[in-house]
């Protein structure tokens, strides 16, 4: 059974731990363990790098999906129209597209090869026998097509650099549980008015790395 007057002290010492220094919660015989405490806060830590990383890698699935896509629309866009069809009676040749679409984002051009069929004596491109001449013809890149594409490749190697300092940091969470353990500890140490022992001249000569 309990007395009121235990009542009332049972309540006086939750709501002095409640608003209390870490001193008071985390005595020498401690209620909570300091292995508790670091827990939470690197299990919230560690939470939050997980789910950064899971966002990064979407970002960079998509922004590939997106430099795909600008390629795709910019090799389906281009028009060599001007440079096929071209007959050379005397020649009897013909120009036809032979090659696929390269594209020089640095110079801003579409270059593409031209080849030509031999010409039969009627005229008609002799499309199974072909001349073995033929030479590049280039054309300028829209420039909406560049700046797109620029944008999208900057996004992405930001987003790659993001994801491995993410995956840097997840592994190197031992480093980060020292590093609250210690701020606990000086702050454990500052409360008890013992900031003089943070400060002495000789453990920060033995941790100095000059």
């Amino acid at each position: 059974m309990i007395l009121p007057w235990q009542l009332h002290e049972e309540t006086l010492m939750s709501k002095d731990l409640q608003v209390g220094k870490l001193s008071d919660i985390m005595p020498t015989e401690a209620r909570i363990a300091l292995p508790e405490v670091v827990s939470v806060f690197i299990s919230k830590y560690e939470t939050e790098l997980y789910n950064n990383k899971a966002d990064l890698s979407d970002e960079i699935i998509a922004l590939k999906s997106e430099k795909e896509l600008i390629e795709h629309t910019v090799v389906e866009s281009a028009d060599f129209s001007a440079y096929v069809g071209l007959k050379q009676t005397k020649l009897r040749i013909v120009s036809y597209q032979s090659g696929s679409v390269i594209i020089d984002w640095d110079e801003g051009t579409l270059t593409t090869t031209i080849g030509f069929h031999n010409l039969d004596s009627k005229g008609q491109a002799k499309t199974y026998s072909t001349n073995s001449f033929s030479k590049d013809f280039s054309i300028p890149l829209n420039k909406s097509f560049s700046k797109a594409y620029v944008k999208v490749k900057a996004d992405l190697s930001e987003a790659n650099v993001k994801l491995q300092h993410t995956v840097a940091q997840i592994n190197d969470m031992a480093r980060k549980e020292r590093q609250v353990k210690a701020r606990i500890s000086e702050m454990r140490l500052e409360e008890q008015g013992l900031d003089s022992f943070l400060n002495d001249s000789a453990i920060q000569k033995l941790i100095s790395t000059s």
